[in-house]
């Protein structure tokens, strides 16, 4: 009986561990989505603030950063900052304005990883639209 209980408490063990190995991946690939999802959040909230406004507002990504420049008329600039983010050489567009009527001046790609999940930002021109896609790596 000695031994079927301490085998028993291995495999209670081990089950305990890799469940915990599992949720710590699980935790980690949600809290990426949602630092993409806050970021686009934070673009479409410019793109309603640049409506409102009558004004353009430029978003500059600069390759390598861990911030994203944000320049209002009058060159107001402020920074979004990328949370553990860093913006990827595989971005084919540096610069996105977004005009006073909310239409943006390029269609692009921009790839940001966050954590260890890397994530494309499509610029929709024809719809001034914004979507993310999850890359595989």
């Amino acid at each position: 009986m000695l031994e079927t209980l301490l085998v028993l408490s291995l495999i209670s063990l081990f089950t305990f561990l890799s469940l915990s190995a599992q949720n710590q991946a699980q935790y980690t690939k949600i809290q990426s989505e949602a630092k993409a999802k806050n970021l686009a959040s934070q673009i479409i909230y410019l793109k309603s603030k640049a409506i409102k406004d009558q004004n353009s507002i430029t978003l500059i990504f600069n390759r390598g950063a861990k911030e994203v420049k944000v320049v209002e008329e009058r060159n107001k600039i402020n920074t979004v900052q990328l949370e553990n983010g860093i913006i990827k050489d595989s971005s084919n567009m540096d610069i996105v304005t977004i005009n006073k009527e909310g239409q943006l001046n390029r269609f692009g790609s921009i790839y940001i990883k966050f954590d260890q999940t890397l994530f494309r930002f499509i610029f929709h021109i024809e719809k001034g639209s914004l979507r993310i896609e999850k890359q595989k790596v």
